[in-house]
Order: C-alpha cells, then sequence, then structure tokens
C-alpha cells in the first residue's frame, strides 16, 4: 500500500496509482483503458491521481492539449485543435518525466477496422518496452 489519500473514486484511483507507480519504478510506460459513461469522471480520476503522486497531468485530445502542472488547480492549454491523430498521440509520447497522459476519445484511430496505421504503429511504440519513459497513458472512452 502506497499510503496515499484519494479524496474521490478511491477504487480506480488507487489502481491507476499502482499503474503510475510501476510504470516510475521500471522506468518504462503503462497503459490503461478507463471506460466511463461521463469523460469528465475520467478526467477528474486523472486529476485525482496527479495530485495525489505529485507529477503531472496531461489531457489530449483533437480538440486540444492542456497540462495541469503538479500543485496548480488549473490546466493550461498547451495547443488547439489538431488535423492529425498522430500528432496528438506524439505530443502525449513525448511528456517527460513521471506523468499521467490522459488521451480522450482517441481509440477510434487506432482500431483495426477504420484506424489510422501510423497512429497504432505509433501507440505501439509508447507502450514498448523500449520506450523507458515512465509515463503513465490513460485511454478514456
Amino acid at each position: 500500500m502506497s499510503g496515499r489519500q484519494y479524496r474521490f473514486q478511491q477504487e480506480t484511483c488507487e489502481h491507476l496509482g499502482r499503474i503510475l507507480d510501476a510504470a516510475q519504478q521500471n522506468q518504462t510506460a503503462r497503459g490503461a483503458i478507463l471506460v466511463t459513461h461521463d469523460p469528465d469522471s475520467a478526467l477528474v480520476v486523472a486529476r485525482e491521481v496527479g495530485r495525489a503522486h505529485g507529477v503531472p497531468v496531461h489531457a489530449m485530445s483533437m480538440a486540444s492539449r492542456q497540462i495541469l502542472r503538479s500543485g496548480a488547480v488549473a490546466f493550461d492549454t498547451v495547443a488547439g485543435p489538431a488535423a492529425d491523430p498522430v500528432d496528438v498521440l506524439r505530443a502525449g509520447g513525448d511528456a517527460n518525466g513521471p506523468a499521467l497522459v490522459l488521451f480522450k476519445d482517441m481509440l477510434r484511430f487506432v482500431g483495426d477496422a477504420n484506424g489510422d496505421p501510423r497512429a497504432r504503429a505509433l501507440v505501439l511504440q509508447m507502450l514498448s518496452a523500449d520506450n523507458r519513459r515512465p509515463p503513465l497513458y490513460a485511454f478514456c472512452e
């Protein structure tokens, strides 16, 4: 047990927190899927895990790219809308150090049926054991 205190959605936060701890301990990227009826609830969980672990939270979507730095109360917009899902994935993959990177509505771009092969290849590279960066990539759908 890490001894971290989560204020709400404790079970989900604890699970993501354990994955983030493993990424940091092993210095390899980890991935998770957050399936929710409300995308904002995934953002709340990401903020809470970031707060408890003292890591930045990156919120990435085709509409915008934002960062919540450790200790901050509001997200800062880093970039606006993107035309290419690979650009969004690459921006998340460029997160330095321990971080929680939340991709919102991005899995459709990496699917086998209608997805972008470049995006699929980039996600595989990001989650590869060769990626010696410690972020947690969470896909919110």
